[in-house]
């Protein structure tokens, strides 16, 4: 892995005067305590977009939606342009006569591009799904790619449990989360401490298991606690599909989530003893919720969801990207999670108002005033 330390340092030392120019677009920060995500905007990431939009066409630029961008034109070693098409399957070509920034965001909507990178853990397939917008799936790291663009830890992401297929939110997880006896496997088995596999930011031997699936199983007590948190949260969750299965016989709620009923069963069964003696010898578990024997009986199918990938094109301090000699594409800039080295192996929070937009400004600022060759 590797975290830019110069990339970092010249949008770190700008971070107030990122601040102050976005506030020219009309956007505030919330005045809080700093938290995990410290810096929020009032009015959350809308009002990022906003200020920018504004800005933009304050500025006299064209904004043109439902266009998807699918390659660079390169001439004579320069990217002079992009082709796309249209929500009508028209294709455009769009020259450019300054340069062509990419911010085209991460690729971590694409699941088989997330499996054919991801150096992680062996559970991380193709059919991982994505907390992320259907956009994120790489295009802008592809086209610069067949430019000649370096790549760099491409292979170091995060996953986040959610609802199978997004079944249910995180804040909804949140509320599942914890309320479970015992958590499974695809083939039936527990793989791990539950308690600790329960954690919304997912874990190694998680991102393990089969297609990163997750089974929380629970009895009467699991379903009167999330109608506690709030009234008709198990009916609601019911509602959205068979990801959330309740059934009078544990049998039939295991056979209805697609799981091996007389595998699981054993395994409950099992762990049902170590509820009784305090202990559990397989995997170290010292606080439980209950054993899994009073019915009604609750199977919910969980997924990890490819979260946030770090890796990404490779840029200099003037957001100009890098062939893999180290040497910059003429004309082309990129700026944004379509970028590498300001994350490493794990989320650095607070990027997004520091390097990502950082770079996007000084992408456009170079972009802008370039007169051919280095823009300096």
């Amino acid at each position: 892995m590797t975290i830019d330390f110069e990339l970092c340092r010249n949008a770190f030392e700008n971070a107030a005067a990122i601040n102050s120019w976005l506030g020219e677009g009309g956007m505030k920060i919330q005045d809080k305590m700093y938290n995990a995500h410290g810096g929020t905007p009032v009015d959350g990431a809308s009002a990022m977009v906003n200020a920018l939009q504004t800005m933009a066409e304050a500025s006299g630029a064209k904004i043109i939606l439902n266009m998807r961008a699918t390659d660079l034109i390169v001439e004579n070693g320069s990217v002079t342009g992009v082709t796309a098409v249209d929500s009508n399957g028209t294709k455009h070509t769009y020259h450019a006569h300054k340069g062509v920034i990419l911010a085209t965001g991460s690729f971590s909507s694409n699941g088989a591009m997330c499996a054919q990178y991801q150096r992680m853990e062996t559970g991380l397939t193709a059919n991982v799904g994505s907390t992320n917008p259907a956009t994120n799936t790489g295009d802008g790291i592809i086209m610069a790619e067949n430019a000649g663009a370096a790549l760099r830890d491409m292979g170091f992401l995060c996953t986040l449990m959610k609802g199978y297929h997004e079944g249910c939110s995180t804040g909804e997880f949140g509320k599942i989360n914890g309320t479970q006896q015992l958590i499974v496997n695809a083939e039936g088995k527990r793989f791990m401490d539950d308690v600790k596999a329960g954690g919304m930011t997912t874990t190694g031997v998680l991102n393990s298991q089969p297609d990163g699936l997750a089974y929380f199983v629970g009895d009467s007590s699991m379903i009167h606690a999330l109608n506690e948190s709030v009234e008709g949260f198990v009916d609601d969750m019911c509602s959205r599909g068979d990801w959330f299965v309740v059934a009078d016989s544990l049998e039939e709620a295991l056979a209805k989530s697609g799981l091996d009923v007389e595998t699981a069963m054993e395994t409950i069964t099992t762990f049902n003893g170590y509820v009784d003696a305090g202990t559990d010898p397989d995997f170290g578990r010292t606080a439980f919720n209950g054993k899994v024997e009073n019915g009604p009986f609750a199977v919910v199918k969980m997924e990890n969801h490819y979260h946030l990938t770090f890796g990404g094109l490779v840029i200099d301090t003037h957001a100009q990207v890098l062939d893999e000699n180290n040497q910059p594409i003429p004309h082309l800039y990129a700026a944004g999670d379509v970028i590498s080295g300001f994350e490493g192996a794990a989320h650095q929070s607070g990027d997004c108002l520091t390097v990502v937009l950082f770079y996007g400004k000084v992408a456009g600022q170079k972009a802008a005033l370039r007169q051919g060759g280095h823009p300096g």
